[in-house]
């Protein structure tokens, strides 16, 4: 798996394909079926030529490196352990060359207004690192929409 823990160089990317970073907190299973609808079009007849970069706080649990492993992600997947918070792990996740920057949070109504100070704080420090990125979020609550 050394090979899976990487950084994220613009070499990769000049085969023709471009990446998104993904990064926040999140379950298995929603990470999964977000992976899977981002590199899917038309119900999966066509796949997008891009590839995800997952940054992560920790090493990955298995059922993320079942995803990792899996046949169809292998190539389009890579891990990270790292945070936004963090200018030499965006400089590893390249996320100036982002297409855009996904800041999750796992669902957890309990939590919900910290889950959404953590997604405003990455998404803060996102936005210092590169003014210009595309930073989408998921909020748990909608009053915390304004910041």
């Amino acid at each position: 798996f050394n090979g899976r823990f990487h950084a994220y160089s613009k070499e990769e990317m000049r085969d023709g394909h471009t990446h998104v970073v993904v990064c926040g907190s999140w379950r298995a299973s929603q990470l999964r079926s977000f992976v899977r609808q981002l590199l899917a079009l038309g119900g999966g007849s066509h796949m997008v030529r891009v590839k995800v970069v997952i940054l992560g706080n920790n090493d990955p649990d298995k059922e993320l490196l079942d995803l990792l492993h899996d046949p169809f992600y292998v190539h389009r997947v890579t891990y990270l352990k790292g945070s936004v918070m963090s200018v030499t792990d965006c400089h590893r996740a390249a996320i100036d060359g982002a297409l855009a920057v996904f800041i999750l949070s796992a669902n957890h109504s309990g939590l919900a207004t910290k889950l959404d100070a953590e997604v405003i704080m990455r998404s803060v420090a996102v936005h210092h690192f590169d003014p210009m990125a595309r930073i989408l979020v998921k909020l748990q609550l909608p009053q915390n929409l304004p910041h």
